[in-house]
């Protein structure tokens, strides 16, 4: 209902009510007197509980004889802990435990598993990922929320407004971490709600544990393989117009004859395979005949050559030693530097009278230390011989994506010593075809061909010069060094201190390239039992690294879950980080003389000092004394000076 008055119009003078600056200023100080006016309100009637509790506390006699009737006692702000906010506390921490544990038995179901879906299960487990971060995310902040307000209402010397901004900005953005004063004066909730922030990291490691990886399935089937064959069928027969039915022709075989049929000589493949063994410096290498992954064992027969260290003065040498002017040795006797302008650093040929390879050649050591060091003192002499045998060969032969591997020797066994003197009456006696004596000696023959010749080294031209050898050109024999090669400025190889063991492998290798060649004659093929492994994408799981992320948020929820409990029954009631909040406990005419000229909620304070004050949340040291006779208090924030900490279970508004 509208009320109608009659105000009376006092003039402005300089009382507690003057006339603004804005209005002329009256001469006179006297009275001016209008008729009334009846003002009609305009304004909704409000009431509040207190004004009914007035109203209909008065009498109608006291409203008669305008008695004031006692007043209501102020609204008390009620404690004790609602059910809301730890509710959802506890649901976060055990959905994000539920979840975790759920992420673990789906990357367990998949692993092992055939990789398919891709997309979609990079999906669930990033989405499971994170959410169980935000699960612990939400419970750790509802309790830092508690810890918060714990710290701002028992701390004596309150905390600086600086302090309170980073405190309540540091549930938005990670820069209010960097504040050093949150660090000194409440660093239990700095340090929660630090882990809070780091609770991505979890998110980030989950996911990456599950990944792809080839997995191998092994199975065994008969296939056939290349293998070597000393004793196949002789092709000349074929090429002479014998009735034997096998065909192809003599150029295919390792070793064929003349026409007269006296002399046997290598085929020109059998040349071919034999340096490019030696320029490769490892076997020839073939396709698989079993797959892409694969591997099976093989044995064969080979013409392999064992070696034998020697005295370089042999009288069975190929060479005389002590008459052999160019040699490097022949000038031990006299120890002299350089005797000779030029220098035999390599040499070897076939004894005309064993059939034996010789070799000889200087091996360069180390006379630092020496003083003085004379030529021998500088090099040394490796001189051996080789001698060819019918041996088998046990290997284990391995392809990895369709590419061969070096063939592993498990073990080979010299049998019969096979050299070029022997012939009819030697085969014919081991009940052995001629063809066959005929291929050992012509394979010791190539290979020896590899290394007969001289290296010298001209001291005048300081140049290498080779006569009718392929050592040089043979990588597994050399060594990089800075001789000048002939007819080149750029830098030669020097031959290696120990080569015996490498000519030795050499015939291991030139068995093995055989092989790669079918047009050959002895190159045959054989069954074996093959280990074929097949390879496909299947996910795999490292379920330590989730197991150890989830178990650290997991932790770090618990323990915050525990600070909080322990907040919350120190705080006696729940507390948040709300506009709400903020408005209900500032209420102080400290706080409103302290902040003139802030109210306009600029970002920075004025003046910056402020950021330097500090605040307790507690009792009024000032109270209203209508407030005091009811027996109510009054809490907010204000200097810690001025506040007490706040009774538990008191009674305030």
């Amino acid at each position: 209902m509208a009320s109608t008055q009659s105000p009376e119009i006092t003039p402005y003078e300089s009382g507690m009510y003057s006339r603004p600056h804005w209005m002329n200023q009256s001469a006179s100080g006297s009275t001016v007197f209008r008729k009334p006016v009846p003002y009609q309100s305009i304004d909704p009637q409000i009431s509040n509980s207190n004004e009914l509790y007035e109203i209909n506390n008065k009498s109608d006699d006291d409203l008669k004889k305008g008695k004031q009737g006692p007043e209501r006692p102020p609204q008390q702000s009620k404690w004790g802990i609602t059910w809301q906010s730890p509710a959802l506390c506890l649901v976060s921490f055990f959905s994000g435990v539920a979840l975790a544990i759920g992420n673990h038995a789906y990357f367990t179901r998949l692993n092992g598993t055939p990789y398919e879906n891709v997309v979609w299960v990079g999906r669930y487990g990033l989405a499971m990922a994170l959410i169980v971060k935000t699960c612990f995310a939400t419970s750790i902040l509802i309790c830092y929320e508690q810890v918060v307000w714990m710290g701002l209402k028992t701390k004596e010397r309150g905390t600086s407004f600086r302090a309170i901004d980073a405190l309540f900005g540091a549930t938005y953005q990670v820069v209010s971490l960097f504040y050093y004063s949150i660090w000194i004066q409440q660093p239990l909730a700095a340090i929660m709600i630090t882990l809070r922030w780091l609770l991505p990291i979890m998110s980030i490691v989950a996911p990456t544990t599950l990944t792809v990886q080839s997995l191998g399935t092994v199975s065994y089937r008969d296939c056939q393989v290349p293998t070597l064959n000393l004793s196949a069928p002789d092709y000349n027969k074929v090429y002479l117009g014998n009735s034997d039915p096998q065909t192809g022709t003599y150029l295919s075989d390792l070793a064929f004859q003349e026409y007269t049929g006296n002399l046997w000589n290598p085929g020109p493949l059998a040349l071919k395979v034999a340096t490019l063994t030696g320029y490769l410096g490892q076997p020839v290498s073939y396709t698989s005949p079993c797959g892409n992954n694969c591997s099976y064992s093989l044995s064969y027969n080979a013409a392999l050559w064992k070696c034998t260290e020697t005295d370089r003065h042999d009288k069975d040498s190929p060479w005389e030693i002590e008459s052999y002017p160019s040699a490097p040795w022949a000038s031990s006797r006299n120890g002299s530097q350089y005797d000779y302008t030029s220098i035999l650093q390599y040499t070897a040929s076939v004894s005309n009278t064993t059939g034996k390879l010789w070799v000889g050649h200087l091996a360069r050591r180390d006379a630092s230390n020496i003083p003085n060091a004379t030529f021998w003192d500088e090099n040394d002499v490796e001189t051996f011989y080789c001698e060819g045998y019918n041996s088998t060969v046990f290997l284990r032969q391995q392809f990895m994506d369709g590419q061969q591997h070096y063939p592993i020797v498990e073990n080979v066994v010299y049998g019969d010593l096979i050299n070029w003197t022997m012939g009819y009456t030697w085969y014919t006696e081991r009940n052995i075809t001629s063809v066959d004596l005929a291929r050992h000696q012509i394979i010791y023959r190539i290979l020896a061909g590899l290394f007969e010749g001289t290296v010298n080294w001209e001291g005048r031209s300081q140049k290498l010069f080779t006569k009718d050898t392929s050592i040089l050109n043979m990588p597994s024999f050399v060594r990089p060094n800075t001789v000048r090669a002939e007819g080149g400025d750029g830098p030669n190889d020097e031959i290696k201190a120990s080569i015996r063991g490498l000519a030795e492998q050499l015939s291991l290798n030139y068995s093995m390239s055989l092989l790669a060649f079918p047009e050959l004659g002895v190159r045959d093929l054989r069954t074996e039992n093959c280990t074929v492994t097949t390879f496909s994408n299947v996910w795999k799981y490292d379920k330590t690294n989730l197991i150890i992320a989830y178990s650290v948020g997991m932790l770090v929820a618990l323990v915050s879950l525990i600070v909080g409990a322990m907040a919350l029954r120190q705080n006696g009631l729940v507390s948040e980080m709300s506009f709400s909040q903020v408005v209900a406990t500032t209420r102080n005419p400290e706080l409103d003389k302290m902040m003139q000229g802030n109210s306009l909620g600029r970002s920075d304070l004025k003046p910056r000092s402020l950021y330097g004050e500090r605040l307790r949340f507690g009792e009024l040291g000032e109270q209203d004394s209508a407030l005091l006779a009811s027996g109510a208090a009054h809490t907010a924030f204000g200097r810690p000076e001025t506040t007490r900490p706040i009774r538990r279970q008191g009674y305030y508004i």
